[in-house]
């Protein structure tokens, strides 16, 4: 009959009436308890949000050079979030044991390197940062946030930027191409140029994060489905448009692959019947194929330069994997090769060949597991239509970083990290039910 603050003031007067003290002073303690645990979880969403905004706008830690101590920052805030709500400080066991596995893949493939060599890989302690950053996974289990929303609403302003950038250097393009070039040589955030595949060629507005736009994509693709409220569908399928094109903008064979099969491949989740949207699907990309055929031709032509390097190296790869003990032990993270295409250097551009080169078969088919979580959960449990058209997005941005070495960053790793929070937190009741009386 009465809510919970109801009865709470209704037995004080009842209380007060029998003529039992009441202590002003533990009321205050209660009080400020719980502003401090209001406090804590504002500053923990201030932090996360400030954080995925310095992954997709200072992926290189060039500008601020902030990332680091935000992070650290968001771990001190969670287990001291931890410690006033509960307590003491525990961890749910699958998500840790997911994170203390993916952590512990590349860092005992570092360690036969230094009693063989003497020392550790150039690189191996540098590339771990990224690996490291899985364990965002349970700071979001601990403090039951979503984050997709934000990254995709942080990743809408990149769009607009990309487009804006866009139409700005087509207005005044000497003057606004000069003043961007410190955020390529400089920053590592925005390269510009003219790309040119075969004898077609166009400008390139580049963001180095601009490949996380599927997720975007696939976000407002699922609201705008899924509104009842036709201005409010028509504002979603705008946002996803933007985004759309923004990606494509970008201007790589991925990019511009992508950002047109997307929709095209997200459609048949929200059909009535859906094999025939799905035949109906191929048969526009097959026509689609056929009237840009000679793009596509230029896109995968051997002897273009990018295809022709990837091309090189997985000959390397070959070679590499020759010797038994590297195929199946791994020749540790952060070790230098020299490649045929390119000359000494620590990684290559083909994400999953280097996997295994940096693992071996032991390491590497267990850290592709770990990395196909969200792909796994999607097919082979219950889930919501909105987990399935994410885990969509998620393959394809796979796909993307099979020929770019973008996965094991703050934007892949950023990607899985949310993902995996949101399944963790679904599939744990406890988790669930705390969630929704939040």
């Amino acid at each position: 009959m009465y809510g919970y603050g109801e009865c709470n003031a209704l037995e004080s007067i009842v209380v007060a009436n029998r003529g039992v003290h009441f202590d002003e002073r533990e009321f205050n303690i209660h009080g400020s308890a719980s502003l401090s645990r209001g406090g804590q979880h504002v500053i923990v969403h201030f932090l996360l949000l400030t954080f995925v905004i310095i992954c997709v706008f200072d992926p290189a830690d060039k500008i601020l050079g902030a990332k680091v101590p935000v992070f650290v920052a968001l771990w001190i805030a969670t287990l001291l979030r931890m410690l006033l709500v509960d307590g003491r400080l525990h961890f749910a066991v699958a998500p840790t044991a997911y994170v203390a596995t993916f952590v512990a893949i590349p860092v005992l493939s570092i360690v036969p390197t230094y009693f063989v060599g003497g020392s550790l890989p150039p690189e191996g302690l540098t590339l771990l940062k990224g690996y490291l950053l899985v364990s965002l996974v349970l700071v979001l289990i601990v403090n039951r946030v979503d984050l997709v929303p934000q990254l995709s609403a942080v990743l809408t302003v990149l769009a607009c930027l990309a487009v804006a950038v866009f139409v700005a250097i087509h207005l005044n393009y000497s003057r606004v191409y000069d003043a961007l070039q410190p955020l390529s040589y400089d920053f590592g955030l925005l390269y510009l140029g003219k790309r040119s595949f075969g004898n077609y060629e166009f400008l390139q507005i580049y963001f180095v994060t601009s490949p996380m736009l599927v997720i975007p994509i696939a976000y407002y693709f699922d609201r705008a489905m899924s509104e009842v409220n036709s201005t409010r569908k028509l504002v979603f399928s705008a946002v996803t448009a933007i985004n759309i094109i923004g990606m494509f903008l970008g201007g790589t064979r991925n990019n511009i692959l992508i950002s047109v099969l997307t929709p095209a491949l997200l459609w048949p989740f929200y059909a009535r019947r859906r094999s025939i949207s799905v035949l109906c699907g191929l048969g526009v990309i097959a026509i689609l194929a056929l009237l840009f055929a000679g793009y596509l031709k230029a896109f995968f032509d051997f002897s273009e330069a990018g295809n022709n390097i990837r091309l090189t190296t997985m000959q390397d790869y070959v070679r590499i994997f020759r010797d038994p003990a590297t195929l199946m032990f791994g020749q540790g993270l952060g070790t230098y090769y020299d490649w045929s295409a390119r000359g000494p250097f620590y990684i290559s551009e083909l994400t999953y060949m280097e996997i295994i080169r940096n693992f071996g078969l032991f390491g590497g088919l267990p850290m592709i597991a770990l990395i196909s979580l969200p792909l796994a959960h999607a097919v082979f449990l219950p889930t919501s239509r909105r987990d399935r058209v994410l885990a969509m997005a998620y393959f394809l941005y796979l796909v993307m970083s099979a020929s770019n070495p973008m996965f094991f960053s703050s934007t892949g790793i950023l990607i899985l990290a949310i993902l995996g929070a949101n399944i963790f937190t679904r599939q744990n009741p406890r988790c669930k039910k705390a969630a929704t009386t939040q």
